[in-house]
């Protein structure tokens, strides 16, 4: 679906009212979309006339938008400078991978579970990255890469888990930040994805959850490397020795990316 698309699903009633699902709630979800494919990132000022013209919907609903993104840890308030997307930190970074290690690995050893299609979209994202790789796409590939864990965790079969990943996703592509288009973080990443997938539809659940673990723990690392120092400087081998070794898989701390990298590949 085109954004033309999406924002005119948005447009509220002749009387202003929304239709049958909230407008503040669809434009609440569009927003969150694009911070999910990064088209918004930290620091990006949200202005109320220019927002609420593009979606198509009154200024009051997308306040009301923007209050419920403000709920989910992805709008700031800011005095004198209102709604600002914001800049996540070393405790977001940590409580955001808390919780994904709790669902995903949940999602895994459910996954016998799953229905057919369900099992279908992880081949499906899969399939999505190799595609915008090779157009050399690789913030389309992250998206991807994102939607893939999504994915994971709807073979639960939760709504309300679903919504909540969604937002931890968001929370995740802002704390890569320029890191979501660069080829050097997103190619390491894919034949990983790539492995788990094969593994849940195998139905060899212990290794996908063995894997998908390892991918979280080594994910975390470069993360917290990239909020606390910027994916550039964390490229170095200078902010790459700082980075803590509390969450390393494996232990020992990595002179460099590249080090970190190949010792952290799967064999």
């Amino acid at each position: 679906m085109t954004t033309t698309q999406q924002t005119s699903d948005l447009t509220e009633d002749a009387d202003g009212q929304p239709g049958q699902e909230s407008a503040a709630l669809r434009a609440a979800g569009l927003l969150r979309d694009r911070i999910v494919s990064g088209d918004l990132r930290s620091g990006t000022p949200l202005r109320e006339t220019l927002l609420a013209a593009e979606l198509k919907v009154s200024r009051n609903t997308l306040r009301e938008a923007l209050r419920q993104l403000t709920h989910e840890g992805l709008v700031n308030q800011v005095l004198y400078k209102g709604a600002v997307v914001p800049i996540m930190t070393d405790e977001d970074v940590s409580d955001i991978f808390r919780a994904r290690r709790a669902i995903q690995i949940h999602a895994v050893l459910e996954s016998h579970n799953a229905p057919a299609a369900q099992l279908n979209r992880l081949s499906d994202e899969i399939e999505a990255a190799a595609a915008a790789i090779a157009r050399n796409d690789w913030k389309a590939a992250g998206t991807a890469s994102l939607h893939f864990h999504q994915a994971i965790v709807a073979l639960i079969g939760s709504a309300k888990l679903d919504g909540f990943f969604h937002v931890l996703s968001a929370q995740l592509s802002l704390a890569l930040a320029e890191a979501r288009g660069d080829s050097v973080f997103q190619s390491r990443w894919v034949p990983r994805n790539r492995d788990i997938c094969a593994f849940i539809r195998a139905g060899r659940r212990e290794e996908a959850r063995a894997a998908l673990l390892a991918f979280i723990d080594a994910s975390e690392v470069v993360v917290r490397g990239i909020v606390r120092h910027g994916w550039d400087n964390f490229k170095t081998q200078e902010a790459a020795a700082q980075v803590p070794q509390d969450r390393l898989t494996p232990p020992e701390e990595p002179n460099s990316l590249a080090q970190f990298f190949r010792t952290s590949a799967p064999s």
